[in-house]
């Protein structure tokens, strides 16, 4: 749905200087959205130190798109950054700092203390993934809540998330409350909406968009990389940390270092140099050493349109077919070959939990976690498609071998460990 834009006050487009938060401004305007309530909101992952995580070239590409959209630009971060928090040791999270039509306000930061000193890692959960949550989502959060020019007031906060990306934001809700909003309080109403606009397009109209406002992508996409996320992102494959290996070993040095220290690497099985042994730079950083090195400066951008626009070589790579792979995994049963013949689609909507024992042709049957009259059991695929009542074994936990049985009450999902009681 499209909320009508005549009805806000102010229009927040968060945007990182990736793709798809162009893509959303660039919506806007094509919606009718007035310039004069239109404000962008760009957060700086390092929180205006050195630069540790994020690109340094995207800080002068925030400040060109803005100027030659004629919007405001206003930054927020956290004080000292990813690198401070991730070096957290018995202090309080920093605080947050961000730019206002008043000047700069500061909120936050007198919370417990705790200590992180390890990497976020790869999740659905912000408090594993804990990157998404401290440098951007909080940061977002406090300075809506921090400004009083949103009191009694309706705002609309725009973001880029998009279903194709993976499972976990294809559950996102194109329109809902924002996680701010008050309108329904006694004292601080706010009314602040959340809108995803380009949640249900696909990465090709993404392009299309920018491509029919000549709006030249970011340079890590013209190098090779798929998102524009932090240079060192968490999700980052073999070649990309090969790319950041050889482009700036430095950084990529520091990296490892951090890993030695914690004890605990950015991916879960394997450390960076073992990962970036695994790949290799990207050919388009290669063949253009010097449009790469660009990427490590922070000089101005003079402008963001191109007369002579081009698909960036970092196009439909891992934000578009490589969670689709992901996501047939999740979702629904592998095709599997048998006696030689073609593969053959199991039945959907199953999940995986363990092989049980051989059957009778000497192969491994899977097994299923379905419910069944109010029950959680472990079926073969042949005994759910024939309805047998027999074969019914409950699961035993890892650590103390006791029967799990399913608990009664509301219905929750079939992962949700509150669904299941322990009988000894």
């Amino acid at each position: 749905m499209t909320p009508d834009l005549t009805s806000y006050d102010s229009i927040i487009v968060a945007v990182s200087g990736g793709k798809d938060g162009i893509a959303c401004l660039l919506a806007l305007l094509e919606a009718g959205a007035s310039k004069d309530r239109l404000e962008l909101w760009h957060h700086e992952v390092d929180g205006q130190g050195p630069s540790f995580m994020d690109w340094p070239s995207t800080s002068p590409y925030m400040s060109a798109l803005a100027r030659d959209f004629g919007l405001p630009l206003y930054r927020s971060w956290r004080k000292g950054g990813f690198e401070r928090e991730m070096l957290r040791k018995d202090a309080p999270t920093a605080p947050v700092l961000f730019e206002s039509p008043e000047g700069l306000i500061r909120a936050g930061g007198q919370g417990p203390n705790g200590t992180r000193l390890r990497f976020p890692q790869v999740s659905a959960s912000l408090t594993t993934r804990w990157c998404s949550g401290v440098t951007k989502i909080d940061v977002a959060d406090r300075a809506l809540r921090g400004q009083d020019r949103f009191l009694n007031r309706r705002t609309l906060f725009v973001t880029g998330e998009r279903a194709e990306e993976s499972p976990n934001r294809a559950r996102y809700a194109a329109f809902e409350p924002h996680r701010t909003d008050t309108r329904h309080g006694t004292r601080r109403r706010r009314h602040v909406d959340h809108w995803r606009p380009v949640h249900q397009w696909s990465e090709a109209q993404v392009w299309d968009s920018l491509k029919r406002w000549k709006v030249m992508p970011a340079l890590p996409y013209r190098i090779g990389f798929s998102r524009l996320s932090c240079a060192t992102c968490i999700f980052g494959d073999a070649r990309q940390f090969a790319t950041i290996r050889w482009l700036d070993p430095a950084r990529f040095d520091r990296l490892v270092q951090y890993e030695q220290q914690f004890g605990c690497t950015i991916k879960r099985t394997v450390s960076l140099e073992q990962l970036a042994e695994q790949g290799r730079p990207y050919a388009a950083a290669l063949a253009a050493p010097d449009l790469a090195r660009a990427c490590l400066s922070a000089r101005p951008i003079p402008t963001v349109f191109t007369p002579a626009w081009e698909l960036p070589a970092g196009a439909f790579g891992q934000g578009g077919g490589g969670n689709l792979k992901k996501k047939e995994k999740t979702e629904g049963w592998k095709k599997k070959k048998r006696g030689g013949g073609a593969a053959q689609a199991s039945p959907p909507c199953k999940r995986w939990v363990r092989p049980c024992p051989r059957s009778a042709a000497g192969r491994a049957v899977p097994t299923l976690r379905v419910a069944l009259a109010g029950r959680t059991v472990l079926r073969s695929p042949e005994r759910v498609r024939k309805g047998n009542k027999d074969n019914v074994r409950h699961p035993r936990t890892p650590r103390t071998g006791a029967r799990l049985r399913p608990q009664t009450g509301p219905r929750r999902g079939l992962d949700d460990p509150r669904r299941l009681r322990t009988r000894q």
